[in-house]
């Protein structure tokens, strides 16, 4: 799909008989460029072409015409800080009410741009975290990085009123470090909660079901795996003895499943992924998942599309998909549509 500055936006013949209510979550990924190399995310090593400032005001000002006072959006990455209008567009979206969040590895937050994000109506930072201080500046090739993410997190904390998340991404690397994470973190009651992740196939990439045979963040034997399981039931025990800790305990169940067979751990389950979220591509192309193709792009009438028959077609053609792909394992978990798996330990 052409995603060039001449775009004639798609004009979406019919509707779906019963259109689905606007998203509850959007997801706006406003640049694949980032300033890190870390291991678990291949986004600077895609190029795409981006839409200019303004495609992506006026397709702000489309959502904020069309979505509900309080809908979520995400404003992300790559590493969003790295574009010169990061702040105008929280600003926009904070203008018509959303609840704006943005997903950051921190280390381009200083006082100065805290003060302007605050300003712009920021009310959401979530902040990637993925161990202990040598764990976490290997993992993201960043020196120094976890020590002026805590710093910054203290003065966020102390001259915001942001809902405060610390975002680790569990692999077979730094999983044994999760649970004094939890306790260095939330030792600060100015931290809201952790908000666990599960290393994926799709951060950034295509979809490569290789991933689980070769990548190092993975494990390498059923041992391995059982040691991941047993660290995400130590989560849930902590989360049940009050840790602050987001994630609904029928997620990790979930990916418990989830690591001892990546291939067909979803399998039975409907995806409704497409029914509640949508995504706007750093390329300016919406879709609804990292697996299936665009339906549409930022230029065209976002309403329109999203109760067109074609975009119905799309959400039926994903409920059949059984991938565990970053939406649904993740960022988009539905503990109403992947419940905790019976076998689960």
């Amino acid at each position: 799909m052409d995603t060039g500055a001449a775009i004639v936006p798609v004009d979406f013949l019919g509707r779906a008989p019963a259109p689905p209510d606007p998203p509850s979550f959007v997801n706006l990924s406003i640049t694949m460029r980032c300033n890190l190399r870390c291991h678990m995310c291949d986004c600077p090593n895609i190029k795409v072409s981006e839409p200019t400032p303004d495609r992506w005001l006026a397709f702000i000002d489309r959502l904020g015409d069309w979505l509900p006072t309080g809908t979520q959006v995400l404003v992300t990455g790559g590493e969003p800080m790295l574009h010169h209008r990061c702040v105008d567009f929280v600003e926009r979206l904070a203008s018509y009410g959303l609840k704006v969040a943005l997903n950051t590895n921190g280390t381009l937050l200083n006082v100065d741009k805290v003060e302007r994000l605050k300003d712009a109506g920021l009310s959401i930072l979530n902040v990637s975290v993925d161990g202990l201080a040598a764990t976490h500046d290997r993992l993201r090739n960043g020196p120094g990085s976890f020590q002026g993410i805590v710093d910054i997190l203290h003065y966020v904390g102390k001259h915001t009123d942001w809902t405060l998340h610390v975002v680790p991404v569990i692999n077979a690397q730094n999983h044994r470090e999760m649970p004094e994470v939890v306790r260095f973190f939330t030792a600060d009651p100015r931290i809201k909660a952790m908000h666990f992740q599960s290393v994926i196939p799709t951060m950034g990439k295509p979809w490569d079901d290789g991933f689980f045979d070769r990548d190092a963040l993975w494990p390498k034997s059923s041992d391995e795996a059982e040691a991941i399981v047993a660290t995400l039931e130590t989560l849930k025990e902590m989360k049940r003895d009050g840790a602050r800790i987001d994630n609904p305990e029928a997620q990790f169940s979930v990916w418990q499943r989830y690591f001892r067979n990546p291939r067909n751990g979803l399998t039975g389950n409907e995806c409704r992924v497409a029914y509640g979220s949508l995504i706007a591509q750093s390329n300016g192309d919406l879709t609804f998942c990292d697996v299936f193709g665009p339906v549409g792009t930022i230029d065209d009438d976002v309403r329109a599309m999203w109760e067109s028959t074609f975009a119905q077609n799309r959400r039926d053609d994903m409920s059949r998909c059984n991938l565990p792909c970053n939406y649904r394992v993740n960022c988009c978990y539905d503990e109403s549509t992947d419940p905790a798996p019976a076998d689960a330990t």
